[in-house]
This record gives C-alpha cells, structure tokens and sequence, in this order.
C-alpha cells in the first residue's frame, strides 16, 4: 500500500473502538457463519482530499500529515479523534504532578476500521507530546481505575479504544502537538500525523464501536491454540467484602473458566491480558483488592496440561453501564487472538 494514500471519513459521526494481528484466529464454539456485530452499520470510508488533512515531507524523509482536535482523521486502518483537551494538577486519588509541572490530559478514541485485520495501537510507544521548544513528552502512566484511561492492546474489527493520554509538561509549556508516530510495518498510510492542541473542541465528532468479528455470551468458550476460556456468568455488587464500589459505581464480577488442552503448561495474566470494557470502548482495569476479597479469585498460576482453572475478576464500571464486554488476549506475543464477551 502506498503510504501518501489518505481517506476521508464521510460524515460528522463515523462508524469506528482497553484492554495487538498473523496467526489463526479464536474462534467460539457456537455455529455462526456472520459475525455478530452491535451498534450501528458504520459509514463508508471514500478515498477523498480531507480539508482538515495536510501533509508533506518531515524530518528523515517521513511522510507527514497534519490534523484538526475535534476531527476523525484516518485511513483505511485506522480512524481517530482528539475529542477534548485539559490541563490538571492530579489524576485520579494518587497521582499528582510535580511542582512547576501539570498533566496535559487527552481523549482520543481510536477505530480499527477494517472488516478482517487485527491491530495494535499504544499511546505509550506511539505518541508523544511536543512544545514550542521541540521537547517532547511521553506519556505518564497514571493506573487510573476510573475506565477514563486510554488502553494500549489489540483492536479487532470495528472495535473502540477510548480513553485518556496524561502528559506531564512545564506549567508554561506552548504551542504543543500532538504526534502520532507509525513503524514502516505498521498498514497506517502515514509515518507520522501532528495534531496542533489549541482550545477543547466544543463539538467534536466521534466513532463508534460496532465489532466485525463474533462476540461470545455467558456459557461460550473461546478457544486459541489449545487454551479455552469460557465465561461462566456476570454478578453485579455495590461491595465485595469491605470493598465499597462508591457513589455511581457498581462492580461487575466475571466468574470464567480456563481448560488447558495442550501439552505444556500454560498462564494467563489477569492484569496484562483481560480487560472489562462499555460500549464505547472505555476499558476498566481489575479492581485489585476487591477482586482479593471474592470467594473465589483467579489467580494466575500455571495451569497444567489437561487442567482447568476457575476463578472471579472485580472490575469496579459506572452504575448501569451497558453494554459491557469482557475480553482476552490469548497470547500477548501472537497476532488476530483476542477474544469478546458481551457480559452485559
């Protein structure tokens, strides 16, 4: 593919989603022939001339695009927003910015827009703030649980990573960009887009999430080289032991399953490779001491051949969220093996 070949997305909201693609991919042990999608039929991708779109030549001979804050920019691969921008003093109940300093928060939602590739996106590797004086900053990883975070990983079809970028900048930090930076490997049509961070857009655009592969139920297992998971069902609790989810929040309790059919033994992280996930593709991480307190909590052992390990995960979602999806990547090293739970 060329990579000067750029697409403009038609329309102000554009069918587009925690918490990496080769290699065979999961399948579920239900017979179904189409894939079961959610949400809207997503809008067509036309190869166009986008107004808010330039590019040109930079440093080393990249190919470079420049885009708007507030508007989807992408490509056949790849469709993304900057939907707001803000500057704080502390992120979450923990993390706060040294003296002089401030975070630069940014939510960006990222969409894999092909019908049939599994790919990666990370803020950390892959973006990067400048200012005025050309210094840049990498992301600052601040383990919000609030589901506000932005979630590097694995984007299927049609799924939605949304969340926040925190960069921590001088207090007098100016003309920042932010800069999106793509490996040659990578299918994306440019090596690098800037995106100028005036003022928050008021109005932004958006993508939406709508999954081009199969999404499995409470009961379905999964299966990847040899490891299937089954999600064996969903409880939803304001407390887990002396856990309290707090005002507007609920956890949601995901008891599954994990049968070992190969030969080797075999782990699955909870932290690195599971992730709980709304509709519009906000993740939200384990809720490490409510999930200590569960009767039964998974535990990530080695898992010998022939066995199966049970286990509970509490992820602490907003009250009454829904849909929420439960998903695994099966292999953090292999490509096209992520799996989906619509668990609620």
């Amino acid at each position: 593919m060329n990579r000067r070949t750029y697409l403009g997305l038609v329309g102000t909201t554009v069918g587009l989603s925690g918490c990496t693609g080769g290699g065979d991919q999961p399948r579920t042990d239900t017979d179904t022939t189409e894939p079961r999608t959610q949400g809207p039929t997503p809008q067509t991708a036309v190869e166009t001339t986008v107004d808010n779109v330039s590019e040109g030549s930079g440093e080393y001979g990249l190919d470079v695009a420049e885009a708007t804050v507030g508007e989807v920019f992408g490509d056949e691969t790849l469709a993304m927003v900057i939907r707001s921008i803000e500057r704080v003093s502390q992120i979450g109940a923990f993390k706060r910015a040294d003296d002089g300093k401030v975070f630069l928060k940014v939510r960006l939602a990222v969409k894999n827009v092909t019908s049939d590739e599994y790919l990666a996106f990370s803020g950390k590797s892959q973006t990067r703030v400048v200012d005025a004086e050309k210094q840049a900053y990498q992301q600052t990883q601040t383990f919000d649980q609030s589901g506000k975070q932005f979630t590097a990983g694995q984007l299927v079809p049609g799924e939605v990573s949304r969340g926040d970028l925190a960069y921590e900048i001088p207090e007098d930090a100016s003309d920042l960009k932010l800069r999106f930076d793509f490996l040659a490997s990578d299918p994306f049509s440019y090596d690098r887009v800037v995106v100028p961070l005036g003022d928050s857009p008021n109005s932004p655009e958006d993508v939406i999430q709508d999954f081009q592969v199969d999404v499995a139920s409470p009961g379905e297992a999964i299966e990847f080289n040899g490891i299937s998971v089954t999600v064996n069902s969903v409880d939803i609790a304001g407390n887990v032991g002396s856990s309290n989810a707090g005002d507007g929040k609920e956890y949601a309790i995901v008891d599954f399953s994990v049968e070992n059919k190969t030969d080797e033994q075999q782990q699955l992280s909870s932290l690195l490779q599971m992730c709980l996930k709304d509709g519009a593709g906000f993740p939200y991480s384990q809720d490490i001491v409510a999930t200590s307190q569960l009767s039964e909590p998974y535990e990530d052992n080695y898992i010998d051949s022939g066995d199966t390990q049970r286990g509970k995960l509490a992820y602490n979602v907003a009250e009454g969220a829904a849909p929420l999806y439960w998903t695994l990547d099966f292999d953090l090293m292999a490509d096209a093996d992520k799996g989906i739970w619509n668990v609620r």
